[in-house]
């Protein structure tokens, strides 16, 4: 949908933006590269003329007598190597710290989860008691229900036997009747035969009748007994049942009881082995303790050590004053000898004081550990209580 040619315009177009926006960015990368490069060059600058400087100051000094006396003097100081023995011992001195800290960390967290698996012990046991409680209660039960089954089962037997001589009486009344009814049957064939005795037979008749009657009464009452024995049965049977679906529960809930029991024995088991690892790890925490006691000793006895080399360095000084003493007697009138001694003297007594400054950081860190020593003791008694 576009003319002849604009299509070509619009890409010499974009062909333009890009070259202006490519010569932009080269031009921006070019730059920041030369900026680079010209820091380079100047902390190079910078770093020759630092050279060259130490060079001339060099050249300078290198035939100075004082600098020769100290370059010759500087191998037999041994400031050097004490400041590097105060730093060793200090990073040791850190390193226990540290490792007093991350067993102090310990030590509460054992404590915490000792305390938690005391308390759950407790608990466990206080649940094991209420559960044997009621296992015992549930056994009572079952012996109670048991006996009352049994006195139940007496019971129906003895209305089952009640109903069997009562269905045996009832027997022989059906029978009376029968034969009272066939001697009934007797007499009226008996009358055709016999007029004159009818009003006889009529008497013993009506007589028969009320005994017939009589007999109808007491087999009517003792069928009612009978009905009322069945449904005494009947109520004792689903009471009968009653009582053996309750045992059956109770014995269901005897079982789950008994299975809860071993579940917690299990528990308590599992939480008597948590115990007995916390006492290794307490163990193993006063193996640490004697450790650190020995390394306290053994800054004790190095910090002995200092303090005799101080007091040899001391008799040495004092040695050497009598020296002085002696050659100031002797050469009073060579200065060079007097001026030499004095310097001697002076560097003894810079020697003596770097010395007591020893001393007392080595004092001060030796009163360190000592504290150090009597926390870990303190925290330790507390772990112990």
């Amino acid at each position: 949908f576009f003319r002849a040619g604009v299509l070509a315009n619009l890409e010499s177009e974009r062909d333009e933006k890009l070259r202006v926006l490519i010569i932009g960015i080269q031009a921006l990368a070019r730059g920041k590269l030369a900026v680079e490069n010209f820091k380079k060059l100047i902390q190079q600058h910078k770093a020759i003329q630092v050279l060259q400087r130490n060079g001339k100051c060099y050249l300078k000094l290198r035939n100075w007598q004082w600098w020769r006396l100290f370059t010759k003097v500087k191998p037999l100081l041994q400031v050097t190597s004490r400041d590097k023995e105060i730093l060793e011992r200090e990073e040791e001195l850190k390193k226990v710290q540290d490792m007093h800290t991350k067993d102090k960390k310990t030590m509460e967290e054992i404590e915490a989860q000792l305390k938690k698996t005391m308390e759950e012990r407790s608990l466990l046991t206080e649940q094991i008691f209420r559960e044997k409680e009621m296992a015992a209660e549930a056994d009572d039960q079952r012996v109670r229900l048991a006996t009352k089954k049994a006195e139940l089962e007496e019971y129906i037997h003895d209305l089952e036997e009640r109903i069997d001589s009562e269905e045996e009486k009832n027997m022989k009344i059906m029978s009376e009747k029968k034969r009272v009814e066939g001697t009934i049957a007797e007499l009226e064939s008996s009358l055709a035969d016999e007029g004159n005795a009818r009003q006889k037979l009529s008497i013993e008749k009506q007589q028969l009748e009320n005994k017939l009657k009589a007999l109808e009464d007491s087999l009517a009452n003792r069928e009612d007994n009978i009905s009322k024995m069945t449904r005494d049965k009947a109520q004792m049977d689903a009471r009968l049942k009653d009582t053996q679906s309750a045992l059956i529960e109770e014995e269901d809930k005897g079982k789950a009881l008994t299975k809860q029991k071993v579940k917690l024995e299990t528990m308590l088991q599992e939480l008597e082995d948590k115990l007995q690892k916390e006492e290794k790890a307490h163990e193993a925490l006063d193996k640490q303790k004697r450790k650190l006691e020995n390394t306290i000793h053994s800054l004790q006895d190095s910090l002995n050590d200092k303090e005799n080399r101080v007091a040899e360095l001391q008799n040495s000084l004092d040695k050497t004053m009598e020296d002085v003493a002696r050659l100031t007697l002797k050469s009073e009138d060579d200065a060079s000898t007097r001026s030499n001694i004095e310097k001697k003297m002076r560097e003894l007594e810079n020697r003596v004081s770097d010395l007591s400054e020893d001393l007392e950081a080595e004092r001060a860190a030796h009163k360190r550990t000592d504290k150090l020593k009597r926390d870990l003791n303190e925290e330790l008694q507390k772990i112990n209580n």
